[in-house]
């Protein structure tokens, strides 16, 4: 489901000033490299499993407030 959301925000290009959609199209690459690890190491089973959900719960939480962090004089 990770993935899933990463792809769309990585596609979606609502405005051109925002950069989400780039960081959607990194995390999205990241989270492919994962899948492909846990073939062959028990990814979600390491320190590097911990930094998926870190890396993904950062972009989930940041692409959600993105107005929040915008200074009132700029909204």
């Amino acid at each position: 489901m990770t993935m899933v959301w990463g792809f769309r925000v990585a596609v979606r290009r609502e405005n051109a000033a925002s950069e989400f959609w780039l960081w959607g199209s990194l995390l999205f690459a990241y989270d492919l490299g994962a899948v492909a690890l846990t073939f062959s190491y028990p990814f979600f089973m390491s320190q590097m499993g911990m930094e998926f959900w870190l890396l993904n719960a950062a972009f989930f939480s940041a692409y959600w407030n993105r107005n929040a962090a915008v200074h009132a004089h700029r909204r």
